[in-house]
């Protein structure tokens, strides 16, 4: 299974917007890419990513960019709905592993059916992002999620299975990267939050999961808590670790140039709005997941409970 490579910012590749003239009421054109209105002052957001501020009177407003169409287009360019159908195949793929007791794979697998339909997913991770979308940032983003070096990345990111993954592994032991290779992907990892946020959603579904068997009484979820608490730097390593070498192959064809490039976006203001927006809209839509999924199996559970007795 793909150790929830689904949080990566994967940009795909899609047919960009074309610019949008705004016309002013002296007759005058401004080609933008975004806009945002504060009080009774319009901020545009130019061609070439400069900011200009006109007063709200002074804009034929029928002429605005559509902004639910930017939304739109931002959420096709990250590839929303593809990450949410990986975190769906994912989630299945994992229940496979649960199994004990009264808690059987067939159990299991009904409940993270049922919790995790990708359509579901989606519109919850659609309805988070939407919700922290904002008109000047997300110009922004635009401009660097239609750019072509956004295509490469979409491209590396999409190549590569599970066996040609275990064999660029193996490879890796006896032909490590540069020194600079290595500290590159290290500050992609920390500017997109991947295992920060690939650590805090297993532990968030796990959460979400256990709190549904068990939904009441404080001293059960301070068990809960507790325990999640004593296995987070185990699984804060070993994901750290898991992450870096599937980071290594999924940008195995880029240039250091080109990688650099994609990181400088990452660390830019406008490049960590983008990754924090889409990051908190997949986590929504994991915890929403885990948390339907712990709630068929304590009603599954209390039903096979009824029958017994």
């Amino acid at each position: 299974m793909k150790p929830f490579l689904f949080i990566f910012i994967v940009l795909c590749a899609a047919t960009a917007l074309a610019d949008e003239p705004v016309r002013l009421t002296d007759g005058t054109h401004i080609d933008v890419v975004g806009f945002e209105v504060r009080d009774d002052v319009v901020v545009l957001v130019t061609t070439d990513g400069k900011l200009r501020s006109v007063p709200l009177s002074s804009v034929d407003l029928a002429t605005l960019p559509d902004q639910n169409a930017m939304i739109a287009e931002a959420i096709e360019l990250m590839g929303l709905r593809r990450l949410t159908d990986e975190i769906s195949k994912s989630a299945r793929m994992a229940a496979a592993g649960l199994d004990g007791g009264a808690l059987t794979s067939e159990l299991v697998a009904d409940a993270m059916a049922q919790g995790f339909r990708a359509e579901r997913l989606y519109e919850v991770a659609e309805e988070a992002f939407r919700q922290r979308a904002s008109g000047l940032q997300l110009a922004a983003a635009l401009r660097f999620l239609r750019s072509p070096i956004a295509r490469r990345i979409e491209d590396a990111e999409r190549g590569g299975s599970e066996e040609t993954l275990a064999r660029y592994t193996h490879e890796l032991a006896s032909a490590p990267p540069t020194r600079e290779r290595v500290e590159l992907l290290l500050r992609l990892d920390r500017a997109s939050g991947t295992s920060d946020a690939a650590v805090e959603m297993q532990a968030a579904m796990l959460k979400a999961l256990l709190q549904g068997l068990y939904p009441s009484g404080p001293d059960v979820r301070r068990t809960i808590e507790d325990a999640l608490d004593e296995a987070r730097p185990r699984l804060a390593r070993k994901t750290r670790a898991r992450i870096q070498v599937s980071l290594h192959f999924m940008y195995r064809d880029l240039g250091d140039d080109e990688l650099s490039e994609y990181v400088s976006f990452l660390e830019s203001e406008n490049g960590e709005w983008l990754s924090r927006v889409m990051l908190k809209s997949l986590f929504a839509a994991m915890e929403h997941g885990a948390r339907r999924s712990g709630e068929v199996l304590a009603k599954r559970l209390k039903e096979q409970s009824k029958l017994k007795a």
